[in-house]
C-alpha cells in the first residue's frame, strides 16, 4: 500500500495523466519513462479497486496519456527480455482498462451506460467481444523465448476469466435474477478460474497472498451458487476438491485460509 501511495503521488506530481509530447523528439525516454511509471500505477489502482471494491484514484475521464509504445526509445537497448516484458506489460495493462470499464459501469454508485449502447445488455455483449478479442490478440501466444522470462499464461487467464465472473456475476446494477445464460457463464468462468489456480499450484507458481486466497474463495462461493440455481452437480466433486486442495495449501502463509478452508 505504501508503494502504491509513492507511485500515486509521483504520477500526479508529475502529470503523466497527460500525454505532454512537447520535448519527445528530444527527450524520448524521458517520455517513455513517465508514460511507464503512470500505466504501472495506473494499473495497480484498477487492480486494488477490483479486488477489495474501492473507488478509483484516476478518473478515466481525465486521462490523455498514450499507452506504451511495442518498441522502446532507442537509447534503451533493445534485447529479448526488454521487449517481452514490454508485449506482457501492455497486455495486462489493457485488461486493467477493461477492468475500470466493468467497474465504472457495472458498479460505482454514480455508474451509467455508455451513449452509444440503447442498454446495458447491448453493453454487456459489446463488452464481452471486447474482452474476448484482448485475450486472443493482445496476450502473447509464446512466453518461453528468453529463459529470463518466468510469467506464467495462466495469470492472464485467471484476469480473462475473473472479469468473465464479476461481468456476469451480481452487482448494483444487477442484481435480479439471473438468467440460464448468464448463470451457465458464470458457471463456466468460476470453473476456469479453479482450474487455472490449479496449473499455478501444481507448477508451484501460486502466489501465497491474502488476495489470492480471498479471489479462490469468492470464486468457489460464486461457483457453487451458479450450481445450485441451475440445479447441476454432477461436475462438483471434482472442481470443490481442487478448490479445498488449494485452500489447504495457504494454511500457515495466510491467516484468512483456515476460516476459507
Amino acid at each position: 500500500r505504501k508503494v502504491y501511495n509513492e507511485l500515486l503521488l509521483q504520477a500526479h506530481n508529475m502529470e503523466i495523466t497527460e500525454g505532454n509530447t512537447e520535448f519527445l523528439n528530444s527527450v524520448e525516454f524521458l517520455i517513455d519513462k513517465r508514460r511507464r511509471l503512470f500505466w504501472c500505477t495506473y494499473s495497480m489502482d484498477r487492480q486494488l479497486a477490483l479486488y477489495f471494491g474501492r473507488p478509483i484514484s484516476i478518473s478515466d475521464d481525465y486521462l490523455s496519456c498514450q499507452m506504451i509504445a511495442y518498441r522502446p526509445p532507442k537509447s534503451i537497448k533493445n534485447d529479448v527480455f526488454s521487449s517481452y516484458t514490454r508485449v506482457i506489460s501492455i497486455a495486462m495493462m489493457g485488461i486493467r482498462r477493461l477492468q475500470s470499464e466493468l467497474l465504472n459501469v457495472m458498479y460505482a454508485s454514480n455508474g451509467h451506460v455508455p451513449k452509444e449502447f440503447e442498454n446495458i445488455d447491448e453493453w454487456k455483449i459489446d463488452f464481452e467481444k471486447r474482452l474476448n478479442k484482448w485475450y486472443s490478440k493482445r496476450v502473447p501466444k509464446n512466453l518461453v523465448k528468453s529463459d529470463n522470462i518466468k510469467f506464467k499464461k495462466e495469470f492472464f487467464r485467471i484476469n480473462l476469466h475473473h472479469t468473465k465472473t464479476m461481468l456476469n456475476g451480481i452487482t448494483p446494477r444487477a442484481s435480479d435474477q439471473h438468467s440460464f445464460k448468464e448463470l451457465d457463464k458464470l458457471r463456466t468462468s468460476t470453473s476456469s478460474m479453479v482450474f487455472q489456480y490449479k496449473r499455478l499450484w501444481v507448477s508451484k507458481s501460486l502466489n501465497y497472498t491474502w488476495i489470492a486466497c480471498h479471489n479462490l474463495f469468492m470464486c468457489a462461493m460464486t461457483y457453487l451458487y451458479s450450481l445450485y440455481k441451475l440445479e447441476d452437480v454432477e461436475n462438483l466433486d471434482k472442481t470443490i476438491s481442487n478448490v479445498l486442495t488449494i485452500l489447504k495449501s495457504f494454511i500457515g502463509t495466510c491467516e484468512a485460509a483456515p476460516n476459507c478452508y
